[in-house]
């Protein structure tokens, strides 16, 4: 990131540059539940990381830019470290560091974003929340599951649905497989419990949601899981090729890293077929299990509802996770099979340098690519004007009539409001065809 003047990301229909206005807008209306581009829509870019964001920018007076690249360093090592935490709860300490080297390399490009910060610094912590309730509803546990899908609804909204169906079917699967021994009254009783909890623990989350389930019932804008999902999915063979690709990514090696945690995945699968003790990590299987399964929720939500819920968001967000609930387990065998301190000592310093050296050769790869060579030049000069022009003359509420393309660069420059604008990156139940 050393060099960059800007944000790698076009002025004109960049996800970096909108969610810099994002920023802008939080900072000058002090609103983080307002629309940084539209009066009267809900934010385009649900606000926990904008607003995290705003907040350094106000503590320290630094400008938005500066602030959303310098914070990229901090959010991936909070993301490594969140690994390396939940792993080594559930597999050791050795696994964990491992899992921890290996996201480092998967995940290299900035995170200055909030699809980004939620997956690699929030998700983790609900995965670790869920298993531990999955092993048990105490209310304890079901707090913490609680209180993260009350971020994760301020977060990101594929992270916010997928949770909570994810939560709802793990419970139930969970009282099938693990609680029947305890009776069905006693089991059912303890998950309601649970679930009771978690739902009161995460109910602050209504301050986002109240408005699109309970006014706007859902309703999307008509063409919103279109223009985010990538592939209209009306048909069953639409589905069918959709899931094929899914598939595909996991028997993908072209990427080194990739390839390694896919091989770690099948490794890990098949070791927990032949564990003497299932128990020992099924409640990490069981929850990797469902999350597998919700990535082709579309096979019944668009039958149903006509509608999916951007499952290759899913994917990347928690799939992306949860595959490593898979993939540690022979690593932790592996380990395991360390008697000697030392052996196991240079076993994880050999897999740190490792890390370290794949590290440097993918950010080198990076720092060559055309959006990170463009940010290294100043922002141009009639853009820079512009902005420091709007944000001496105009009010945070004040709406410019402009072109779709050229509204979105005013909003991303200045966080000011507009009549119209691209139909992506924004409120979802605002509908920009009309």
């Amino acid at each position: 990131m050393r060099g960059l003047q800007q944000l790698p990301s076009p002025l004109y229909g960049g996800d970096y540059s909108y969610q810099m206005g994002c920023i802008r807008s939080i900072l000058a209306s002090g609103n983080p539940l307002a629309s940084c581009s539209c009066v009267g829509a809900q934010p385009g870019y649900l606000p926990f990381y904008g607003t995290l964001v705003a907040l350094v920018v106000r503590l320290t007076g630094l400008d938005v830019v500066r602030v959303m690249l310098g914070m990229s360093a901090f959010n991936h090592a909070a993301a490594v470290l969140a690994v390396w935490f939940v792993i080594s709860r559930r597999f050791g300490r050795s696994a964990g560091l491992a899992m921890a080297a290996l996201w480092a390399v998967l995940y290299v490009p900035p995170v200055i974003k909030y699809t980004e910060f939620t997956a690699q610094v929030l998700v983790p912590f609900y995965f670790d929340a869920l298993i531990g309730f999955v092993e048990s509803p105490r209310p304890r546990r079901a707090l913490y599951v609680g209180l993260t899908l009350a971020v994760l609804g301020y977060a990101h909204s594929v992270a916010f649905v997928g949770g909570v169906a994810i939560a709802v079917l793990c419970s139930l699967a969970a009282l099938v497989i693990r609680d029947r021994a305890e009776g069905w009254p006693a089991a059912f009783a303890a998950r309601g419990r649970g679930l009771a909890i978690v739902a009161l623990a995460a109910a602050p989350a209504l301050g986002y949601w109240w408005r699109p389930i309970f006014v706007l019932h859902g309703r999307t804008s008509v063409h919103y899981a279109e223009w985010n999902g990538g592939v209209l999915m009306r048909t069953f063979d639409d589905r069918l090729s959709y899931a094929a690709h899914t598939l595909g990514w996991m028997v993908s090696f072209e990427d080194p890293a990739r390839a390694v945690l896919n091989v770690l995945f099948f490794a890990g699968l098949f070791a927990f077929v032949l564990a003497r003790d299932p128990r020992r990590h099924g409640a990490a299987m069981l929850v990797a299990a469902v999350t597998f399964a919700w990535m082709f929720h579309y096979f019944v939500t668009m039958p149903l509802l006509g509608t999916h819920f951007v499952p290759e968001y899913v994917r990347s967000m928690l799939w992306a996770f949860a595959i490593l609930l898979v993939a540690a387990i022979p690593v932790a065998f592996l380990f395991d099979r360390l008697r000697s301190p030392r052996a196991r000592f240079a076993a994880e310093a050999l897999v740190v340098l490792a890390a370290f050296a794949t590290l440097g050769v993918r950010a080198n790869g990076l720092a060559a690519d055309d959006a990170m060579v463009n940010a290294r030049r100043p922002l141009a000069p009639h853009y820079a004007a512009l902005q420091a022009w709007v944000l001496a003359h105009t009010k945070p509420d004040d709406v410019v009539l402009s072109s779709n393309e050229l509204s979105f660069a005013w909003s991303a420059l200045t966080g000011r409001k507009t009549l119209v604008t691209r139909r992506a990156q924004n409120d979802a139940f605002l509908d920009m065809d009309v």
